[in-house]
């Protein structure tokens, strides 16, 4: 899991002023039972209920808060399922060294069906969140693409196209209140 400082600094790469992390109220959220509202959330969706867990989700953060959330998505996922069933019947050897390091960066693969982008985002308004970007690095694209994606209308739509562009099968995405 990342530090707070760090998705500070994602929070502020954004344009967004986050509360300081040396006077943050933290709360990693596995599943357990929580109380009282947190400056900052950070979890990683489960299989399940996707719609109960973004509620909890919200409910446990703090007005001006920030949730940070691992998630797997689609369309990447398909082919980070093909590769560890391969490494699973045929050995790490057989996927070269630079995916076997990447699926080796993953060590908890989802055990169901991780979604789009766009359906978790279709969820966010009933939560009582929005999404405010992705922590980590902009996606490397073509500039005609960023181009392309520049005029399409909707947010959600630009950030499933991406997932598409670049076979996105991990998010680390940054949540409000709404």
């Amino acid at each position: 899991m990342p530090t707070v400082e760090w998705i500070a600094e994602q929070v502020r790469r954004l344009g967004r002023e986050p509360v300081p992390a040396e006077r943050a109220r933290v709360l990693v959220l596995d599943g357990g039972a929580a109380e009282g509202s947190y400056d900052y959330v950070i979890a990683r969706l489960p299989v399940g209920d996707r719609a109960e867990f973004l509620a909890v989700l919200a409910a446990r953060l703090a007005p001006g808060g920030i949730a940070y959330l691992e998630h797997h998505v689609k369309p990447g996922w398909f082919g980070a399922s093909l590769a560890r069933e391969m490494a699973a019947r045929h050995g790490h050897e057989v996927l070269g060294p630079e995916l076997a390091a990447e699926l080796e960066r993953d060590p908890d693969p989802p055990a169901g069906d991780p979604g789009w982008f766009a359906e978790l985002a279709a969820l966010l308004p009933a939560a009582g969140l929005v999404y405010l970007g992705d922590a980590g690095p902009e996606p490397k694209l073509d500039p005609s693409a960023r181009v392309q994606l520049a005029a399409l209308p909707g947010r959600v739509e630009r950030e499933q196209l991406t997932d598409y562009l670049v076979n996105r099968r991990w998010r680390q995405s940054l949540l409000v209140r709404s």
